[in-house]
Formats: structure tokens, C-alpha cells, sequence
């Protein structure tokens, strides 16, 4: 649905994506997505300029026959390389181009990050249960003489000890 050509298809889809993963997503997809655009109508560009050269070369063999001359394999055989070789030469750019967009959306989530409040550390000492008594807390040190556990409290109100 995000590469469907309609339009209003494509809002929605960036809307969703903004809601649920937030501006900076949305900015990727959709900057991304311009990119996707751009490329595949060099593409449909590159496409149609071959098969209008292909219609000439056929006019001008053509022509070339209704004069009596039979044309020159040489000069008519088919391109070597690929239709899409404009593309490809500029693969390295489009790398290029393609990690700045997701740069600028990394950027964006970092910056867009909050930074959490200050935290406290306090120890925790586990207290054993003694036997058939309930445990006087719910620390998961084994014993009273256990390794401390960390605790952290997001309160700065949290008392410490």
C-alpha cells in the first residue's frame, strides 16, 4: 500500500505510520519512498526512450528497403549494454543518497529522544524464609546474607539506604 501510486493510498499509510511509530518514521518512509519514485520513473523513462529508438531503427530499415538497399547488420544489431546502464553507473550516488535519507531519520530519533531523569541505586538485601514462614519480602537475594540486589527507583523522591 505504501508504493501504490494513489495518493491519498499513501497519506493514510504515512498518517498510520506517524501515529503508531512516530514523526521521524514517517519522514523516513516517506522521503524514501520520493526516492523509490524518482528511480522507478528514470526507469519507465529509460524504458520508453529504447523502445523509441527501437520504432526509428525500424522505420529507417524500413526505408531503407523500400529504396532497395538491404540494411547493414552492423549498424542495426541491439544495444550491448543494458537499457538501464544510466542506473547502474550511478549506483555509488544512489548509496549515497539512500544513507543520507536514513542518516537524517537516525539523526531525528536521537534528537527527538528524551533524556531520562536522574536515578538512584539502592541496595537490597534479600531476606530468607525461615521454615514453613512466609518470606518478609519479595527480593530475589536467596538469604539475609545474599548478594545485594540493585534496585532503580525513577522517583527522585525514592528514599535511599
Amino acid at each position: 500500500m505504501l508504493f501504490t501510486p494513489a495518493r491519498r493510498y499513501r497519506q493514510k499509510v504515512l498518517q498510520l505510520i506517524g501515529q503508531s511509530w512516530g514523526e521521524a518514521c514517517k519522514t523516513l518512509f516517506k522521503e524514501f519512498l520520493e526516492w523509490v519514485w524518482r528511480i522507478q520513473e528514470e526507469k519507465g523513462r529509460l524504458v520508453q526512450e529504447y523502445i523509441d529508438a527501437q520504432e526509428e531503427l525500424e522505420r529507417m530499415k524500413e526505408q531503407l528497403k523500400a529504396r532497395g538497399i538491404e540494411p547493414d547488420p552492423k549498424v542495426f544489431e541491439p544495444a550491448k549494454e543494458s537499457i538501464f546502464s544510466p542506473l547502474f553507473n550511478q549506483s555509488d550516488d544512489h548509496y549515497v543518497q539512500v544513507l543520507k535519507i536514513f542518516d537524517k531519520a537516525i539523526d531525528s530519533v536521537v534528537k527527538s529522544t528524551p533524556v531520562p531523569e536522574p536515578t538512584r541505586l539502592i541496595n537490597v538485601f534479600g531476606l530468607g524464609a525461615s521454615s514453613g514462614k512466609r518470606r518478609r519480602t519479595q527480593s530475589i537475594a536467596p538469604s539475609r546474607n545474599g548478594p545485594p540486589v540493585k534496585v532503580v527507583c525513577i522517583s527522585p523522591e525514592a528514599p535511599a539506604s
